[in-house]
């Protein structure tokens, strides 16, 4: 019995030892969904903090590489951008090149990219990766932008075709910054042709003091105007015309006329140089008469601010390269006027362009939403004319008792307008003027861009590279590198932010 007792309770135990068994291979079975579950949770989790990184290297990339929408190898610049802010392998996963569109005016940018990630737990559901998908949009800012260029067009720019490529170049910053339109909200750019002078327009008479249509003989006044005195073409020029009014550009008669210097004679190029009577005037840029070396209204009269994109590629490319000297501080004051709210109400119409510049413009300083820059370009040193028979007077501060060098909106330099006859003096006086300008137009929050092109000259650079705001001095040894120099400035001005 005992013996029976205990074989019972063997067999019993066996049984029992059976059944964990059954029960250990019943939870095997259903931790399968289990661990897929929590597998999910944890790929899903990897998926998140893949599609995050993924989303700030395209929101990197756009806001980079977007700058550039308008250039030849834009997609590849995003891609490039992309790859830097993210490796190719990150987490494991197999990262494909983003995906990049436009809107047809290249205003808004749409980058797409995906990825596939190796699964952890999540394949014993028999889910070997995951797909994650990112996107980000780019748009410009809608800021608004008062933007003047003030463009060299002396003779020397005829040379290596440099104003025709500086045409170009300005033309594809209109078309970087415009987009497709030929306006936009909030925009207004101005032209500002600059030689020894500038054309303001014939029109703008009101802002003459000592006026006389009649002395323009058959020619008539052709809107050039002489710089006003220091410190009105410098630290205040932007003070307006009822302040400070202008004198008309005159170039005088030296028909007939004869100069003695200590007992003798003057002869040199200069006693005949605008030979011209009444009734016998050119009409031409560098004819006799009282506008010679003025530019023809149709070649170079400035644009003030107006918002058509087309008025402005009309006014740039009219331009032609005239001159025998190069004054840039005339241009540089002439922009400073257009974008001084002091000039505000005071442009009007355009003569030459029918443009017309809105009477609110240009707007205060610092307007929340507003931007207001300057684009500056020379291809040259300061140079006030001198030419020749200058000897026995071409020292002191005196006037010259006979006139050399050609006629500017500074006078000749025989005059010592500059305070000088001497030509080294008074072309150093000139850049200390112009560094002067600059110091007061960005005190008002102006930025200045200022281009050198084609121009070693160590004294031109460095009076460039201190005019400019921080960082925005270019210097461009050859025509060709032009067009990418405003390229670089339209994307800076081109404002970009992110949408999605």
């Amino acid at each position: 019995m005992t013996a029976l007792r205990s074989r019972l309770k063997s067999w019993i135990c066996r049984v029992r030892d059976d059944r964990r068994g059954a029960i250990a291979a019943v939870a095997a079975v259903a931790a399968v969904p289990l661990i897929g579950m929590t597998g999910i949770g944890i790929d899903a989790g990897r998926g998140y903090m893949l599609k995050q990184r993924m989303s700030q290297a395209l929101d990197a990339a756009g806001l980079a590489g977007g700058r550039a929408v308008f250039s030849a190898s834009f997609a590849g610049d995003i891609t490039k951008f992309y790859y830097a802010n993210i490796p190719a392998d990150f987490m494991g996963a197999t990262l494909q090149a983003p995906v990049v569109s436009t809107t047809e005016n290249k205003d808004t940018v749409t980058l797409t990219a995906s990825a596939e990630l190796p699964t952890t737990f999540t394949r014993v559901l028999g889910v070997d990766e995951l797909t994650v998908n990112a996107r980000s949009v780019i748009k410009r800012a809608s800021r608004g932008l008062e933007l003047v260029l003030s463009l060299d067009s002396t003779g020397s720019m005829s040379d290596n075709s440099k104003i025709t490529k500086l045409k170009s170049a300005a033309n594809n910053l209109l078309d970087i910054i415009y987009g497709g339109n030929d306006t936009a909200e909030n925009l207004y750019v101005g032209v500002v042709p600059y030689t020894t002078a500038v054309n303001i327009g014939s029109n703008r008479t009101g802002w003459l003091t000592g006026f006389n249509a009649s002395a323009y003989s058959n020619s008539g006044y052709r809107g050039c105007v002489e710089a006003r005195d220091y410190p009105y073409e410098e630290s205040q020029a932007d003070v307006g015309p009822a302040a400070q009014p202008f004198k008309s550009y005159f170039y005088a008669s030296t028909y007939g006329q004869s100069w003695y210097y200590n007992g003798k004679k003057v002869t040199n190029s200069y006693t005949s140089d605008n030979g011209w009577q009444n009734g016998s005037a050119s009409t031409s840029h560098s004819g006799s008469g009282p506008n010679k070396w003025c530019q023809l209204a149709s070649k170079a009269e400035i644009l003030p601010l107006q918002a058509s994109k087309a008025k402005a590629k009309q006014a740039i490319n009219a331009m032609d390269a005239h001159s025998v000297g190069t004054l840039t501080n005339v241009g540089l004051s002439w922009a400073w006027r257009m974008l001084s709210p002091n000039w505000r109400g005071l442009w009007g119409a355009s003569q030459q362009w029918g443009s017309t510049t809105p009477a609110t413009l240009p707007l205060d300083y610092n307007t929340p939403g507003m931007d207001k820059a300057l684009i500056l370009l020379t291809d040259g040193l300061t140079n006030m004319p001198a030419g020749s028979g200058q000897s026995g007077c071409s020292n002191g501060s005196t006037p010259c008792s006979f006139p050399y060098g050609t006629y500017t909106a500074f006078g000749r330099l025989s005059e010592a307008r500059l305070g000088t006859v001497k030509k080294s003096t008074a072309d150093a006086t000139l850049n200390e003027r112009i560094l002067e300008t600059c110091t007061a137009i960005k005190a008002q929050g102006v930025k200045i861009y200022s281009i050198v092109l084609e121009e070693d000259s160590p004294t031109v650079q460095a009076v460039f590279s201190a005019c400019a705001s921080e960082g925005q001095y270019y210097n461009s040894p050859s025509a060709d590198q032009l067009a990418g120099v405003f390229q670089q400035i339209a994307i800076q001005l081109s404002n970009l932010r992110l949408a999605e």
